[in-house]
């Protein structure tokens, strides 16, 4: 296989597994700030965005923090996995996930 068609392998196996396998939603229903996006995709290990609209979500959303260990791009989209704080607290948002330690804290 040539690695051009390598390539564009990977972008359309990416592409069909963000646009069919996860879920669209936006970046109110993950807690952020309405700038940070308006389609976005989840699942449960990670936020997922089109490329073309990262600096949005690291600007208003405040992904610029998250480390670069938890952060990939992969063909056109950028995926944030859940072991970045930020992720995980905006997934828990989306599900309804409450952890133990903010119970704590509520109290």
């Amino acid at each position: 296989m040539k690695t051009i068609d390598f390539l564009y392998d990977i972008d359309d196996r990416v592409h069909n597994h963000v646009t069919f396998e996860m879920e669209t939603t936006d970046a109110v229903t993950l807690g952020l700030d309405i700038r940070a996006g308006y389609r976005l995709w989840v699942d449960a290990e990670s936020i997922v965005i089109h490329k073309s609209h990262d600096g949005c979500l690291q600007y208003y959303g405040g992904f610029e923090y998250i480390e670069k260990e938890y952060r990939r791009e992969v063909g056109d989209y950028v995926f944030y996995l859940i072991e970045a704080d930020r992720v995980r607290e905006a997934l828990d948002r989306y599900y309804g996930i409450v952890r133990p330690e903010e119970e704590e804290e509520e109290e």
